[in-house]
């Protein structure tokens, strides 16, 4: 188990979806960018987090906002970039579009959190890589992907030590919560809510 105090948060806004068509994080979903969403959760459990975006418009959320180091590297690019940045001993990543994620995951994250393993949550038959506690000693490895563009976070993962957290009850009782806005009729289903 580690503590809030142990993170360092961050939330890959990514770039262009080439299933959206455009930025994900700044796309309006129950009447605001899609991102807000996250950050307000984030802000109401006292969560500092930065936001690694390469697009401008970010900058004037008022957020804390960081680009990709290397750009056009995904998501294995935004962990790369959060463990340069990071100040302590673990990297929360997150992924904008799960905006009404519950703090619970968080919580359940930290729960299971340990030195030197990956906890990442599980529901759905899959692993969630943008929902996952990173240990910063994962740099060499992380550096490593890079420099040899083997970008797939799933493959990371299951190469490293890791720990995967349940959550299939969560999704039940948040199902919001768990929806991966991906493509525009997700947008469409969800947008009256909250």
């Amino acid at each position: 188990m580690i503590s809030v105090n142990d993170i360092d948060v961050f939330i890959t806004a990514g770039g262009k979806s080439s299933r959206m068509g455009q930025d994900k994080g700044l796309m309006k979903i129950a009447g605001k960018p899609m991102i807000l969403h996250l950050a307000e959760m984030l802000e109401r459990n006292h969560y500092p987090f930065t936001v690694i975006a390469n697009d401008q418009a970010y900058h004037k959320t008022g957020f804390k906002v960081t680009g990709d180091l290397i750009p056009g590297k995904g998501p294995m690019g935004a962990l790369f970039t959060a463990i340069h940045y990071a100040e302590r001993s673990f990297i929360l990543l997150l992924g904008c579009d799960h905006p009404f994620l519950p703090e619970t995951v968080i919580t359940r994250l930290l729960a299971s959190a340990e030195e030197n393993i990956i906890t990442v949550t599980h529901f759905g038959n899959s692993i969630h890589p943008l929902q996952a506690i990173y240990p910063v000693s994962l740099k060499n490895k992380v550096d490593e992907c890079i420099r040899n563009d083997r970008l797939k976070m799933k493959s990371l993962i299951l190469e490293s030590p890791h720990r995967k957290v349940e959550t299939d009850d969560l999704a039940l009782t948040f199902p919001e919560g768990f929806i991966n806005f991906n493509e525009p009729k997700d947008l469409l289903r969800w947008q009256t809510i909250r």
